[in-house]
């Protein structure tokens, strides 16, 4: 045998025995404050944050260490809510495992990484991540991050409107939970669901739904996931205008714990049955722990109950507050809208130049003229989303500028009125003294008869809202009101009827079809059809049998009158609301 050989034998075997050495080796232990983290952590992250934080000489450790800490630490802040700012750490811990044959830690990264991506508010690159988490995770033995896994997809897909995508994966999530007995998981699941069959407006889809989630939550002792299961199906019921059920539902969810949702809802349906210090009492619990939302609906309601104990003033302070900050929320929309266009052009981006990246290099002068082709279409695309926002705040702002102004013009009016009568009355007094003193009795009951003539108009201006309490309750035992409230179809009807609906609700509501007109002047007559059918208390599944739609077609048709009356997106509710209240 030659030297070249020999030398070339025992080098094999040498790289041979390292690798046999190498892999006989037992792996290095975790520093102790470390592997009380990991005892921790799915109970209690801020505990083992606090460990993770007591891991001295870090640097020191094997690389294989110090990527598992890093996780760690990623989980812990996940699972207590704490925002990532930044996508480089976890690209490092997941270009390591991808490199080192660890496939459920690998499972496991992909899964924050998704999680990363979903706080950067870039959904697109999220669910390639956890795409990468089921294909790494499939067959292996940890079922219960699986089923975390197609949560988290079921939430995105509702997000971007991909409701048949959406169903899929919650129903992969709730068959990993049955699998393990993951009961929580299962609860999710079930929700995710029923969330989704609300959206496609299946509504009875969505009940049950809510109610096995609830069911198997309570059945295993996880009082605070069933109840806020329990919060949502009540206020299902309750935009179904099924008051009765929504609030023995949302009064057994606040025994529990005073969500801001339920106490909105509460005071909202209270108001509707007349009761007024019980509803404010339950808006006002809104604003100890309730988010904007809640809090711009809660200041709505309690512009009704001030005006419906007559203190203008306050109505108007009320109304006023609802309006500031829902343009706080325009305001955060914009940002969010313009952060979702460009969180959507940088994941093709990227998608497109990692393509590019593995084409040879004659296709380098095609990747730089398509990236600057795709930056003109960035700006451009930016330039007319800016536009299209500020047009759009402006019409809004004017809209709900107008609104105000109805309102504003009522008050004033009947204010201005009763301070010319009282001031009328001031004056005919002073005169009557004058008369009294001069021994005119020809002019002193001239003057009187007008004082008390006055005095009478006063009264009845201080009656006027009462008396509109009476033609709505008289409106209400009316032909044409049962009329409606008794049809079961389209059939039932004819032309005449409309007419007459329409010029009861005139009658009761002065000029409602003048103002509703005010505010989008080419509704059609479905549309109107609609308003004078919510104005008379008529339920969205009775509105579509007497319109001859689906209930789903109703939803979608009061959910864009929003827009045409206010000028900005809004729910179906928010649509029911405006109509209520003018």
């Amino acid at each position: 045998m030659t030297k070249p050989s020999l030398s070339l034998l025992l080098l094999s075997l040498a790289g041979i025995l390292a690798v046999l050495f190498t892999g006989c080796r037992q792996p290095q232990p975790y520093p102790a404050a470390m592997q009380q983290a990991i005892r921790l952590i799915k109970t209690r992250p801020d505990s083992a944050l606090l460990y993770l934080q007591k891991v001295e000489h870090l640097n020191e450790e094997p690389e294989e260490t110090q990527m598992y800490y890093h996780l760690l630490c990623i989980k812990a802040n996940d699972k207590m809510d704490v925002l990532p700012t930044s996508d480089s750490l976890i690209n490092r811990i997941v270009a390591y495992y991808e490199n080192h044959p660890d496939k459920e830690r690998l499972t496991e990264a992909y899964y924050h990484q998704g999680g990363v991506y979903r706080d950067l508010h870039n959904a697109p690159h999220a669910i390639a991540c956890y795409r990468m988490a089921i294909t790494t995770g499939q067959g292996g033995s940890n079922k219960t991050l699986m089923g975390k896994i197609y949560g988290q997809m079921a939430l995105l897909f509702a997000y971007q409107g991909l409701y048949k995508e959406s169903m899929t994966a919650a129903r992969q999530q709730y068959a990993y939970g049955d699998t393990v007995r993951n009961f929580c998981g299962m609860a999710f699941a079930c929700r995710d669901m029923a969330r989704i069959y609300h959206l496609s407006a299946q509504i009875d889809s969505a009940i049950l739904s809510y109610r096995k989630g609830y069911e198997i939550a309570i059945a295993h002792q996880d009082s605070n996931t069933a109840y806020s299961i329990l919060s949502e199906l009540g206020g299902v019921y309750y935009e179904e205008k099924q008051n009765d059920s929504a609030r023995v539902i949302l009064q057994r969810v606040l025994k529990y714990s005073p969500f801001s949702n339920v106490c909105k809802m509460l005071g909202e349906i209270y108001l509707q049955d007349e009761k007024i210090d019980s509803a404010e009492y339950y808006l006002q619990t809104v604003f100890k722990e309730g988010d904007t939302y809640n809090q711009i609906g809660a200041y709505h309601a309690l512009s009704q109950v001030a005006a419906y104990r007559k203190d203008y003033p306050k109505a108007y302070q009320y109304a006023l507050k609802a309006y500031q900050l829902q343009d706080t929320i325009r305001q955060i929309t914009k940002t969010e809208e313009v952060a979702k266009a460009n969180t959507l052009y940088d994941y093709h981006l990227t998608e497109q130049e990692n393509f590019h990246l593995k084409e040879q290099a004659i296709h380098q002068r095609m990747t730089i003229t398509g990236l600057i082709l795709s930056l003109g279409i960035l700006f451009s695309a930016g330039g007319g989303i800016y536009l299209h926002i500020r047009q759009k705040r402006q019409k809004a702002e004017e809209q709900a500028k107008r609104l105000l102004l109805i309102q504003e013009e009522h008050y004033r009016q009947t204010q201005q009125e009763q301070q010319q009568q009282e001031l009328q009355i001031k004056e005919l007094t002073e005169q009557l003294q004058v008369a009294i003193r001069q021994n005119d009795k020809l002019k002193q009951a001239q003057l009187e008869s007008r004082k008390e003539a006055l005095e009478s108009s006063s009264q009845q201006l201080l009656h006027t809202i009462e008396s509109q309490e009476q033609r709505i309750a008289h409106f209400k035992q009316s032909d044409i009101y049962l009329l409606f409230h008794r049809a079961t179809d389209s059939h039932d009807l004819n032309p005449d009827d409309w007419k007459t609906l329409q010029h009861e609700i005139d009658e009761v509501y002065p000029q409602f079809t003048h103002r509703i007109l005010m505010l989008y002047p080419r509704l059609s007559t479905n549309e109107l059809h609609i308003c004078y059918l919510i104005k008379t208390g008529i339920s969205v599944s009775q509105i579509a049998h007497l319109l001859n739609r689906s209930t789903s077609a109703i939803t979608v048709a009061r959910a864009r009158m929003h827009k045409k009356l206010t000028g900005e997106e809004g729910s179906a509710e928010k649509t029911d609301k405006i109509i209520l209240d003018l």
